[in-house]
């Protein structure tokens, strides 16, 4: 049951307990999951549409973003038809939002500058480079090309940490320079500090690092 609650909306949840789906054997709710998660899927693009032909593109670009399941294929089917306007917010929004395990918005985050530029923290007014870390589970030679940095250590810290409790392999903390002008995008919305780079960070070396010491995102504030 886990999965459906995971993958399906509270409103397709309920249609489908609504239909009975605690008396179907394993096979039938097997069944009608797919069913309904194919429903679910139909039902958003069908909104994001009605969106579309509004002109509502605030609406299309918001329900894209906060619905994963729907995200890569959102993009595919709207992003060219997004005004200019609004394309800077909604590529970095959707990395934000997982958006960094979809090729293609990805190498959209990439050239993004030429819609828009990142709103940067007071802190930074002033800086030609600031400092970045990163926790993941990659060697000092692939960590350069990680897009997702923080300006926040103990951030860097949770990440290294989940690397080994979610994928059981060895976290690494990495530290490094930015040019403040190679800044993608910047963003605390997620209180992770996250600042977005593509290949620009330089002097990277790795930080030491004990697993367990950083639990939860609660605990790097």
């Amino acid at each position: 049951m886990l999965y459906i609650i995971l993958e399906l909306d509270c409103g397709h949840m309920k249609a489908l307990m609504d239909n009975g789906f605690d008396k179907l054997s394993e096979k039938q709710q097997a069944k009608a999951y797919r069913k309904m998660l194919l429903q679910q899927r139909q039902d958003y693009l069908d909104e994001i549409e009605q969106h579309a032909q509004s002109g509502e593109w605030d609406k299309v670009c918001s329900i894209i973003q906060l619905r994963p399941f729907i995200m890569e294929e959102g993009f595919e089917l709207y992003y060219d038809r997004i005004p200019d306007s609004l394309k800077y917010e909604f590529v970095t929004g959707l990395f934000t939002h997982n958006g960094d395990h979809c090729v293609n918005i990805r190498k959209a985050l990439i050239e993004v500058r030429k819609y828009g530029s990142p709103v940067l923290p007071d802190w930074m007014t002033g800086k030609d480079v600031i400092t970045v870390y990163r926790g993941c589970g990659g060697s000092i030679k692939r960590v350069g090309e990680g897009i997702s940095w923080s300006t926040n250590r103990k951030v860097a810290e949770f990440f290294a940490n989940r690397c080994i409790v979610k994928r059981g392999v060895k976290g690494h903390v990495y530290e490094a320079k930015l040019r403040i002008d190679d800044i993608i995008a910047y963003t605390d919305n997620r209180e992770e500090q996250e600042v977005m780079q593509y290949r620009k960070v330089f002097d990277i070396r790795e930080m030491p690092f004990e697993p367990g010491n950083i639990i939860t995102m609660a605990a790097t504030r």
